[in-house]
């Protein structure tokens, strides 16, 4: 993936973000958009990608259980 095609995928992703009042719900359309950040993230960074999964994992914990 050129520069170019990664930053096209990314501000695409901006656009789609789930509503940050939603977005620790465990709904196949805010696990999706993480999972694709997660992946974008690792195409431009893999240690960044690293540290990115550690903050989805303390959501997870946070928020485990909670509607």
């Amino acid at each position: 993936m050129t520069k170019e095609q990664l930053l096209a995928e990314i501000e695409d992703l901006l656009r789609s973000m789930p509503p940050r009042q939603t977005i620790r719900h465990e709904i196949d359309k805010n696990l999706s958009w993480l999972g694709r950040a997660s992946a974008l993230i690792e195409q431009w960074s893999p240690p960044k990608a690293l540290l990115f999964r550690e903050y989805l994992n303390q959501l997870q914990v946070r928020y485990a259980g909670r509607p």
